[in-house]
C-alpha cells in the first residue's frame, strides 16, 4: 500500500505563521499576550487562567498535552516522524516539550534560552525503537523574529500511541507552535476531528474501527463499511466523510463536496464523491471544516460557504 503524509500543528498562544516573540506572560501570571488560543502555564490557579489567556498544567512532564495519534487497534506501521516548534518563554534546565512513543520517551531540551537567543538543543533518546542510532540529529534554523527548531527523526517498524508533554518547571510558560509530520500506511480513513478522551477512547467500537489522529484526517482502519456503521450510529448529527482507498470513492455524511476543501481534495485525489446524507443544518458541515481547517494549518481558511 502507498503511504500517506500526516500532520498537525498545535498553536499555544500563536498562530502558526506569526512570531511569538511579542507574546508573553505577565511575572505573576495573572495574564498572557496571546495571538490565538492560550499560553500553557505551570501554576496552581494562575490569574491568566481565570482571564482565558492560558491553562494550567502540572509541572515536570506530568501532563499529557495532547494525544496525536492512537493506533492501537490497528497498528500501522513503518513511521518517520518530524516535530518543530517556536519558541516563546525564559526557562532554564528543563525539556521543552516530550513526545513519548508507546510511552517512551523522546526529550528536547533547551538548555538556556529567549525567544530571541535560545541556542542549544539536544535530543535525548531513550525509546528503545530506533534501529540505528541512539541519537536524533535536530535541524536548526535562525529566523529573524527568533529561533525556530526542526527535528528529524526515522524510525521503521510498528508503534501505536504518540502522545505530547509539555516539561518545564513550576511557574513557567511557554507560547508557541509544535507541529508534527509523520507518513503511515495508505488504508481507508475516517475524517472526523475528534476529542481523543471523550469522543474517542470511550467508545471501543470506534477503537476497533480506526486510529485516531489528532488531524482528524489520517485516522485508517481496515475496512470503510465499518467505519460508515459505526459512525451512523456514534455520530449520527455530526459531519464526517469517509474515504475508501480501494474504491477511491470519498463518503460524505451531513456534508455536500461544496465543503469539502481543495486542499483534502488533492491529497485524497477521489474519483467519485457519494453523498450519504445531505447536511439539514448548514452550521454542522461547517463547522466540520472549521475545524478540519485548523488542526491541518490550513490558513488562510477556505471562501466562507452557504
Amino acid at each position: 500500500m502507498p503511504f500517506v503524509t500526516i500532520q498537525a500543528h498545535l498553536a499555544y498562544g500563536a498562530d502558526w505563521k506569526d512570531p511569538v516573540t511579542d507574546k508573553y506572560c505577565t511575572s505573576d501570571l495573572s495574564n498572557c499576550i496571546v495571538g490565538a488560543g492560550r499560553a500553557i502555564v505551570t501554576a496552581t490557579s494562575p490569574g491568566c487562567e481565570s482571564n482565558g489567556t492560558c491553562f494550567a498544567v502540572s509541572p515536570y512532564c506530568n501532563t499529557e498535552i495532547v494525544v496525536y495519534y492512537d493506533g492501537s487497534s490497528v497498528n500501522k506501521s513503518g513511521f518517520n516522524i518530524r516535530w518543530w516548534y517556536h519558541i516563546g518563554a525564559s526557562f532554564y534546565g528543563y525539556p521543552l516539550f516530550v513526545l513519548s512513543l508507546d510511552g517512551g520517551r523522546v526529550d528536547t531540551f533547551l538548555i538556556n534560552g529567549t525567544p530571541a537567543s535560545a541556542y542549544v538543543l539536544r535530543l535525548v533518546d531513550i525509546n528503545t525503537y530506533l534501529p540505528l542510532s541512539s541519537l536524533w540529529f535536530p535541524y536548526i534554523k535562525q529566523y529573524q523574529y527568533g529561533t525556530e527548531y526542526l527535528a528529524v527523526a526515522e524510525y521503521t517498524g510498528g508503534f501505536r500511541k504518540v502522545s505530547l508533554y509539555h516539561c518545564v518547571g513550576a511557574n513557567q510558560w511557554i507560547i508557541g507552535v509544535v507541529g508534527y509530520l509523520f507518513t503511515a500506511e495508505s488504508s481507508p480513513s475516517a475524517i472526523i476531528p475528534l476529542d481523543y478522551y471523550n469522543e474517542y477512547v470511550k467508545y471501543q467500537e470506534l477503537r476497533q474501527a480506526f486510529a485516531y489522529s489528532y488531524s482528524g484526517l489520517d485516522q485508517h482502519g481496515w475496512n470503510a463499511d465499518d467505519m460508515i456503521r459505526v459512525l451512523r450510529e456514534l455520530f449520527p448529527d455530526r459531519a464526517w466523510a469517509v474515504f475508501d482507498d480501494r474504491q477511491y470513492v470519498l463518503y460524505l455524511y451531513n456534508l455536500t463536496p461544496d465543503y469539502v476543501p481543495d486542499w483534502l481534495i488533492e491529497k485524497l485525489a477521489p474519483t467519485a464523491m457519494k453523498v450519504l446524507k445531505a447536511p439539514a443544518d448548514a452550521a454542522v458541515a461547517k463547522a466540520w471544516l472549521d475545524l478540519l481547517n485548523e488542526r491541518n494549518a490550513q490558513i488562510p481558511p477556505q471562501a466562507e460557504l452557504p
